[in-house]
């Protein structure tokens, strides 16, 4: 795939699930070797996103917490 084809394969698409899957798909679907929670809305997602990582952390589970605040430095959104 090119640089202009996977741009295009990118942005011309209204469904984003379905582009979604199909990157998934491509890529030999690495979301399936590991469990994701995905927290989305309006309000209160990093307070929800941080105890929902202390709980697991409590429960001696390995925990990937990403956000995307705005960036004082690249370092503020990975822990």
């Amino acid at each position: 795939m090119t640089k202009k084809n996977f741009s295009s394969f990118l942005y011309n698409h209204g469904d984003r699930i379905t582009l979604l899957k199909r990157v998934l798909a491509y890529l030999g679907h690495p979301d399936q070797n590991f469990s994701i929670i995905h927290i989305c809305g309006t309000n209160g997602k990093g307070s929800t996103s941080m105890m929902i990582a202390a709980c697991l952390e409590n429960l001696d589970q390995r925990v990937g917490l990403f956000t995307s605040l705005r960036l004082v430095s690249k370092l503020t959104v990975f822990r």
